[in-house]
């Protein structure tokens, strides 16, 4: 099982669509750096191509992440083998003293193709910006 306890989206349909599964779900402004084709002007989808990334909740910087790619592979990511455990809460109808009753849930995904696989080192670091978040943890991994 995996446990994902933080998500962010930048739209409403993906975040009722996670909350009705049990994902835990916030609005949160993503920047992602993109493969270039041609050109100079971005990374690669190539060994040496890095690519970086930034989460904002209301205009705070939250979280950052980069990663360098190393090499390529044909094997699913790890994580994806795995069913996902989600605690799904909905509100009563008739409120009692007890309130809502979360469930823990599983979801388990089939029948997805992937594009080439890249993996490599990279960095992820959470901020504190003022969102009551971690003050300040990198973590840097192969």
């Amino acid at each position: 099982m995996a446990r994902c306890p933080y998500a962010w989206v930048d739209q409403a349909v993906p975040m009722m669509r996670g909350w009705v599964q049990g994902m835990p779900k916030q609005f949160g402004t993503i920047h992602q750096s993109r493969p270039a084709t041609v050109g100079r002007a971005g990374s690669r989808l190539e060994p040496g191509g890095r690519f970086d990334g930034v989460l904002s909740v209301h205009g705070r910087r939250a979280v950052e992440a980069s990663v360098t790619l190393e090499r390529s592979g044909d094997r699913a990511p790890a994580l994806h083998d795995v069913p996902l455990a989600h605690t799904l809460t909905f509100p009563e109808w008739v409120p009692s003293a007890d309130g809502p009753r979360a469930r823990l849930v599983a979801s388990e995904v089939s029948d997805v193709e992937f594009s080439r696989i890249w993996s490599g080192s990279g960095n992820l670091s959470f901020l504190d910006g003022g969102l009551g978040m971690i003050s300040l943890h990198s973590y840097r991994w192969r």
